[in-house]
C-alpha cells in the first residue's frame, strides 16, 4: 500500500496544482488516518469551544454559587441554634430534670420502687406533676414516665397498666416499648403515623419526635423511662415561630434515615429526598456539606448540618438564579474563531496526511494485532502505541497499589466478619479469596487481648503507636512458634484468629510466655482470653463470644491477666446466693441511712467479695454494684442538702465510678465515699486524715529530686485508698491542691539550690523535676516575680557574696 502510494505521488509531481490537491484528497479519504485526523480535530476544537464555554460560565455565575452555599449556612445555623436550644435542648434539660425529681420526690420514687396498687391518689399526684410541667412548656404533646418494675405507664393523655385490656392507648407506650430492651442512656425517637389520644376512638393520627432518656436501675432487673414528645407538626412551627426565615424547604433526617418535613405539599423537598445523590448522602453520614439538585430545568443548592442535640440532620434547599444571557456576543466571537480553526485545520490535515499515513498505517495496524485488538479505540495512531502499553502497565500497577493500601482495612473487616453471629459462609471464602488468605491447618481458635492505658503521661498518639507494636509483636510470637496468626484491633482490644495443627499446639504456657513479653515490651496490663479450639471455621462467632464474654471478668478479677472461658463464666443462677447479695444490699441500705459507718464498711467489703465469689453474669454484677452507688448517691444527696461542708466537696459519684477499673478499686472508692459522708454527719473527720496528709508530704519530699513524675495515684495505691479521696483529703486538711504543693515543693528547693550551690539555672531545673529549663523559668517567675537567675544575684549582693 505504501509502495502504491509513493507511485501515485510520484505521478501528480508532473500534473497542475490543482489536479494533485484533487488526487490527495481522493487517496487521502480512502485511509482511516485522514479520516481520524479530521475527526480528532473537530473534536479538539468542540472541546475548545466547549472548555471556553464552561469557563465563561464558571467566571459569571460561580459567585451566584458560592452566594446561595453561603446564604444555605447562614439558615442552617439559625435553624439548628433554634433546634437545638430552644426546642430539643430545652426538651433534654426538662427530661433531666424529671429524672433528678424521680430520685427526691417521695410520690414519683413509691412508684419506681413498688408494685402498683391501683392506688389512683397517688397516680394523680404524678399526673398532676406531669400535666404542670406540660402547662408551661405548651408545644410538648405528651410526658409519660413508664415503670418498669410495675408496667405502668403514667402520662398526661392519662394512665395505663402494660397488661391492663382498655379500649385506649397511650401515644407513647409503643415508642417505649421499642427501645425498652436497648442498652441506652437517652436517645431520640421519630415515630409516624401515631394515634393520637383514641379514647372516643377518633382516627386521626400524627407524626411524633420522643426524647427517651432511661434513669438508673433502681432494683437488679428494673429501670424507668422518661418519654417526652412533641409533633412535628407542632415543631416545624416552633422553628417558624423563633426564626426571621421560613421553612418552606427545610427537612430534618433522623439517625435510621427517616425524614421530618412540614406539613402540606413540597414536591422539590419529595424528588430530593427520593434522588440517588441523597441516599448516598444519608449513607456517608456526614455532618456538614452540600450537593447539587437539578430537577425542572432548576438549580438548586441543597446543605446540610448535623444537629448537636441528636445525631439527626438539617437540610435546607435554595434555587439558584437563572442564567442570564449576558456573555451572548462573547460566545459569538469564540464560535467564529473555532470555525475558522476548523477550516484551517481541515486544509492542513489534507496536505500533511499522505506524508504520514503510510508508515504510521503499517505500526498501528501491528499494534491493533499484537496490543488489546479490537478493544482500545483511539483517534490518533500516535497515541495508539505508546498508550496501549503504558495504560497496560498502569492499570497493572494501579491495582496492585489500591488492594496494597486496603489489604489491612479489608483483613480488620473479614475477622470482624467471623465474630458476627449470622457468618455468611458465601462471603467469607469470597473476602478470603479476594485477599489471597488461605487457613494451612484444620484447627482454629478465637484470642481475644484487651490493653488498657493506665498512665496519665502517655498521650493518645503514642498509645495508638504502642497497641501497632503490640499488634506486630502479637503476630510475630506466633509466627515464631509456627502458628498462623491473622489480627486486628478495635478501640483496647486485640482480635486474633489462631490457625494451627492440632488442638494441643496452643497452651497455657504459650500464652503466659505472650503475656510475660508484652508486659517487659510495653509495661502495661494486658489481659487475654483464648477460645476453645475448634475443627470448623464456621464455629468461630461462638468461639469469639465466650472470649469476649470471659474478658469482660478483668473487671473482679484484675490479678488475672489469663481469662479462660472455662475458669471465670458463671454457673447457673442460685436462687441461695442471690438472696445472700439481696440481704446483704437491703442490710447496707439500712446502715447508710443510720449513720452506722463500720457496718457499711463491712458490708461493701462482703459485697464485693460476694460478686467475685457467687457464680454471677457481668451484667449482673455491674448492676449489683449500680444499686450501691445508688444508695450512696441518696446518701451525699440527701445530707449535701444540710451540710455545707459536704456540699463543699463537689462529689459526682456517677462520674467517679465510670472512671473505675476493677472490683478493688471500686471497694477503695465505695468505702472512701461512705466514710468521708458518715463522718461529716457525725461532725468529726477520719482520724488517719492527719496521717495520710503527713504521709504525702513526707513521700513528696523524699522523692522530689529523683521521681521527675510524682504522682497521685501511686500514692493512694502504697495507702490502699482512692486517688479522688485522697486528694479530697489533702485539699480539705491543707488548703492546697496536690499539683499547687508540688510545684511550692519544687520552687523551695530551687531557692535552696540557687543560694547553696554555684549550679547552673538548667542543672537546677532538671534537679528539681522541670525537663525544660524555660517552662521552670517561666513558672519561678510567675511565683516570684524575676528569673532565677537576678534571684540568685540579689540574693548574693544582700549577703555580700
Amino acid at each position: 500500500m505504501g509502495s502504491a502510494f509513493t507511485d501515485k505521488l510520484k505521478v501528480t509531481k508532473r500534473k497542475p496544482f490543482i489536479e494533485n490537491i484533487i488526487k490527495y484528497f481522493n487517496i487521502g479519504c480512502k485511509g482511516p488516518f485522514f479520516r481520524k485526523l479530521i475527526i480528532s480535530y473537530l473534536i479538539i476544537v468542540f472541546s475548545c469551544t466547549i472548555t471556553m464555554s464552561i469557563f465563561f460560565y464558571s467566571f459569571a455565575f460561580s459567585n451566584i454559587k458560592s452566594q446561595v452555599i453561603n446564604s444555605n449556612q447562614r439558615i442552617l445555623i439559625n435553624y439548628r441554634n433554634t433546634i437545638d436550644s430552644y426546642i430539643l435542648g430545652n426538651i433534654e434539660n426538662l427530661s433531666f430534670s424529671i429524672i433528678n425529681s424521680i430520685s427526691k420526690d417521695e410520690d414519683l420514687l413509691y412508684f419506681c420502687m413498688n408494685n402498683f396498687k391501683n392506688d389512683h391518689v397517688e397516680i394523680l399526684k404524678i399526673y398532676k406533676y406531669l400535666d404542670s410541667i406540660k402547662a408551661i412548656t405548651p408545644y410538648i404533646d405528651t410526658i409519660t414516665i413508664y415503670y418498669e418494675s410495675n408496667n405502668l405507664f403514667v402520662s398526661t393523655d392519662g394512665m395505663r397498666s402494660g397488661n391492663s385490656q382498655n379500649k385506649y392507648k397511650l401515644r407513647d407506650m409503643d415508642i417505649i416499648n421499642k427501645v425498652q430492651n436497648k442498652s441506652f442512656i437517652k436517645m431520640w425517637v421519630y415515630a409516624q403515623d401515631v394515634p393520637e389520644h383514641s379514647l372516643y376512638n377518633n382516627q386521626k393520627s400524627i407524626d411524633l419526635v420522643s426524647y427517651i432518656r432511661k434513669s438508673c436501675p433502681i432494683s437488679l432487673d428494673s429501670a424507668c423511662y422518661v418519654s417526652i414528645s412533641i409533633s412535628a407538626s407542632k415543631l416545624f412551627d416552633s422553628i417558624n415561630s423563633s426564626v426571621p426565615i421560613p421553612y418552606n424547604n427545610l427537612f430534618i433526617l433522623d439517625d435510621k434515615g427517616q425524614i421530618l418535613k412540614p406539613a402540606g405539599e413540597h414536591i422539590i423537598v419529595n424528588d430530593i429526598i427520593e434522588s440517588e445523590i441523597f441516599q448516598k448522602i444519608t449513607d456517608s453520614k456526614e455532618t456538614n456539606g452540600f450537593f447539587e439538585y437539578r430537577n425542572n430545568e432548576e438549580n438548586y443548592i441543597v446543605s446540610y448540618i448535623a444537629s448537636n442535640s441528636s445525631n439527626w440532620r438539617i437540610f435546607v434547599i435554595n434555587p439558584v438564579a437563572q442564567l442570564m444571557n449576558n456573555y451572548s456576543c462573547i460566545f459569538y466571537i469564540v464560535i467564529t474563531i473555532a470555525l475558522t480553526i476548523l477550516a484551517a485545520g481541515i486544509l492542513l490535515s489534507i496536505l500533511f496526511a499522505f506524508r504520514t499515513y503510510t508508515p504510521l498505517a503499517r505500526l498501528t495496524s501491528k499494534c491493533r494485532n499484537l496490543f488489546l485488538p479490537d478493544k482500545v479505540s483511539l483517534n490518533n495512531e500516535y497515541d495508539l502505541v505508546t498508550t496501549t502499553l503504558q495504560k497496560l502497565s498502569e492499570t497493572v500497577n494501579s491495582q496492585a497499589d489500591k488492594i496494597r493500601e486496603v489489604f489491612p482495612l479489608l483483613k480488620h473487616h473479614l475477622i470482624l466478619s467471623f465474630m458476627k453471629p449470622d457468618l455468611d459462609k458465601d462471603e467469607i471464602e469470597s473476602k478470603l479469596a479476594f485477599l489471597d488468605i488461605a487457613f494451612p491447618y484444620p484447627v482454629f481458635q478465637a484470642l481475644v487481648i484487651n490493653c488498657k492505658n493506665p498512665l496519665i503521661n502517655i498521650d493518645i498518639q503514642s498509645f495508638e503507636y504502642i497497641k501497632l507494636a503490640a499488634m506486630d509483636k502479637i503476630n510475630e510470637f506466633f509466627e515464631y512458634n509456627r502458628i498462623f496468626i491473622i489480627s486486628t484491633f478495635l478501640d483496647d482490644t486485640f482480635i486474633c484468629i489462631i490457625n494451627m495443627k492440632n488442638s494441643t499446639d496452643t497452651d497455657i504456657s504459650l500464652f503466659e510466655n505472650l503475656l510475660a513479653h508484652l508486659k517487659s515490651d510495653f509495661n502495661l496490663p494486658f489481659y487475654c482470653s483464648p477460645s476453645p479450639a475448634v475443627c470448623d471455621r464456621m464455629q468461630l462467632p461462638y468461639s469469639f463470644k465466650m472470649a469476649n464474654e470471659s474478658i469482660e471478668y478483668k473487671y473482679i478479677y484484675p490479678k488475672k491477666y489469663l481469662l479462660f472461658p472455662g475458669d471465670v463464666l458463671p454457673p447457673e443462677e442460685d436462687s441461695y446466693q442471690y438472696k445472700k447479695i439481696e440481704s446483704d444490699l437491703v442490710d447496707f441500705e439500712k446502715a447508710i441511712s443510720t449513720n452506722q459507718l463500720e457496718e457499711a464498711i463491712t458490708l461493701i467489703h462482703n459485697i464485693c467479695k460476694g460478686v467475685c465469689t457467687f457464680g454471677l453474669t457481668m451484667e449482673q454484677i455491674k448492676s449489683i454494684l449500680r444499686i450501691v452507688v445508688f444508695h450512696m448517691k441518696i446518701l451525699y444527696n440527701y445530707y449535701s442538702a444540710t451540710s455545707s461542708k459536704l456540699r463543699n466537696t463537689n462529689m459526682d459519684l456517677d462520674s467517679d465510678y465510670e472512671k473505675i477499673a476493677d472490683i478493688e478499686e471500686f471497694e477503695k472508692w465505695a468505702c472512701s465515699i461512705v466514710e468521708i459522708v458518715l463522718s461529716v454527719i457525725q461532725g468529726k473527720y477520719s482520724p488517719h486524715n492527719n496521717i495520710m496528709v503527713e504521709y504525702v508530704k513526707q513521700y513528696v519530699s523524699s522523692n522530689i529530686i529523683s521521681n521527675q513524675e510524682i504522682s497521685l495515684y501511686e500514692i493512694a495505691g502504697s495507702l490502699h485508698i482512692s486517688h479522688s479521696h485522697l486528694s479530697r483529703v489533702f485539699k480539705e486538711e491543707t488548703g492546697y491542691n496536690f499539683v499547687d504543693y508540688i510545684m511550692d515543693v519544687r520552687m523551695e528547693n530551687a531557692k535552696k539550690l540557687l543560694t547553696s550551690t554555684n549550679k547552673k539555672v538548667d542543672e537546677i531545673a532538671d534537679m528539681v523535676g522541670y525537663t525544660t529549663t524555660p517552662y521552670f523559668i517561666k513558672k519561678f517567675r510567675e511565683k516570684y516575680g524575676i528569673s532565677p537567675k537576678k534571684f540568685r544575684t540579689m540574693y548574693n549582693a544582700e549577703n555580700n557574696l
